[in-house]
């Protein structure tokens, strides 16, 4: 009968081959294998639009790999990145209209959060993305917003429709809930807090 300690090393034999495993094939997998991995990482997201924005924002990446003969995702590297970042792919859209720095950061976030999750998962030793300079991204909404009186007269519109629409422009109106939010809301949502009746949602980035 074997003890515990000898349990402990079997186990521990076990594990490190399996991550060994799982590095080496990081490395050796196709590029159908790979588009798998991928697939596999945007699974983790479960809101369909962060799912959708992240692929079609990798996409850029992927695209851009190939027309440089980087075929395989583990062997990018830091100055590989800096090199994309640079490119005209992350400077101007198919028409030549300029970027915004905050749609050229979210195209690497893309990039970063992938490979996050493949150290996460052990496939990878080290990030590529990791200490790359990125575009700076101004905090201020650079949209629009409506004055005092505009709400009001919004509210006020609103007041002869039916009692769902209403509740909905108005619920968006006063708490800034991005639509999808809004309309995902049930009664578990509700909640009582030091007497007042509450909606409790988790929106983009928890």
């Amino acid at each position: 009968m074997e003890d515990s300690s000898t349990n402990s090393l079997s186990l521990e034999l076990i594990q490190t081959r399996e991550v060994s495993l799982r590095h080496s094939r990081l490395a050796d997998q196709s590029r159908e294998a790979q588009l798998l991995t991928v697939q596999e990482w945007l699974e983790n997201y479960s809101s369909t639009n962060t799912r959708e924005a992240y692929a079609r924002d990798f996409r850029y990446f992927w695209d851009w790999l190939e027309s440089e003969g980087l075929l395989n995702l583990a062997e990018v590297r830091r100055a590989d990145l800096n090199r994309y970042r640079d490119s005209p792919l992350l400077k101007a859209d198919s028409k030549g209209k300029p970027l915004t720095n905050a749609t050229r950061a979210r195209r690497l976030a893309s990039v970063a959060s992938f490979y996050d999750y493949c150290l996460d998962e052990q496939l990878l030793t080290e990030s590529p993305v990791a200490r790359i300079t990125r575009p700076k991204v101004s905090k201020d909404s650079p949209r629009e917003t409506l004055s005092k009186a505009q709400a009001q007269e919004v509210l006020r519109i609103v007041e002869g429709l039916p009692s769902p629409t209403r509740a909905l422009i108005s619920l968006t109106l006063l708490s800034g809930l991005r639509i999808s939010e809004a309309l995902s809301v049930t009664g578990r949502n509700f909640l009582n807090k030091e007497g007042h009746t509450v909606i409790r949602v988790i929106g983009k980035g928890d």
